[in-house]
């Protein structure tokens, strides 16, 4: 700013040119309050400090095993489910392309990949489905972060949800305050959801599961005449099953509450 002169010809400074001008380290403090703040926020009261994700509850809380079993527990039945699924998420990947969809979630090619990977290590009799992060990618043959990323979109379209986990470390045994970690996320199918955020793809996938359920009905039956042969009246029970599954979701979704 130019400087002012009085009519001696004394050099008169401006109120502006006293002021204090802001420094980079003004700055650099108040965001470091700020991260201190969240990392506060973020970490749970347990008197340790442990950076564990809010929401997140002990591996051997009923609240972290939100696993549910596709079909009947065996992997013919398994496949049945999984297949639709993939085969739903791929055409509503392509339904996007052709519409020109441009939101956040739209899916992409490695979503088909990350979703492979992850439903492929589902446990058939139980539903258990927990890999790490650095597992499905691995698995995939994609980087960690693109794998977050993957399954962000593909759980705002309802096809995969998960609960957060923590654990005690045991080499903490003995100290004062529990001392915990966080663990890999519970991830399941939740068709309520699946209903509730993409009613098309999920009308696609029941009518995918009662048609293959149909199919392996009839595959069943060229095995040969010493196996029991399934009847019209057990897939519809099947596929009543799943339609009883979801209401009955819907009512009382399996996911985590928010804690008081």
């Amino acid at each position: 700013m130019r400087p002012e002169f009085s009519q001696g010809g004394e050099h008169k400074v401006s109120h502006t040119e006293n002021q204090k001008p802001r420094s980079t380290r003004s700055f650099a403090e108040i965001a470091s309050g700020i991260v201190d703040k969240v990392s506060k926020r973020k970490s749970r009261a347990d008197g340790t400090g442990d950076p564990v994700r809010a929401l997140s509850y002990d591996v051997d809380d009923r609240r972290a095993q939100p696993w549910v079993r596709l079909g009947d527990g065996t992997r013919r039945q398994k496949h049945v489910y999984v297949d639709s699924l993939r085969l739903a998420l791929k055409e509503l990947r392509a339904k996007q392309r052709e519409e020109g969809y441009r939101g956040w979630d739209r899916l992409q090619g490695n979503d088909l990949l990350v979703y492979d990977a992850l439903l492929d290590r589902m446990n058939a009799a139980t539903g258990k489905l927990y890999p790490e992060l650095a597992t499905i990618a691995e698995d995939a043959g994609l980087s960690k972060q693109t794998v977050i990323d993957a399954l962000k979109r593909i759980r705002a379209h309802g096809f995969i949800a998960w609960v957060r986990r923590s654990r005690r470390k045991p080499e903490c045994e003995g100290q004062a305050g529990p001392q915990r970690a966080q663990t890999s996320n519970a991830y399941y199918v939740d068709f309520a959801a699946l209903r509730r955020k993409a009613k098309r793809a999920w009308l696609r996938v029941r009518a995918l599961i009662g048609r293959r359920l149909k199919g392996l009905a009839k595959a069943v039956t060229t095995i040969g005449e010493d196996v029991l042969l399934p009847k019209d009246a057990e897939l519809a029970d099947a596929i009543a099953s799943l339609g009883k599954a979801v209401e009955r979701e819907s009512r009382n979704p399996a996911l985590p509450q928010r804690r008081g």
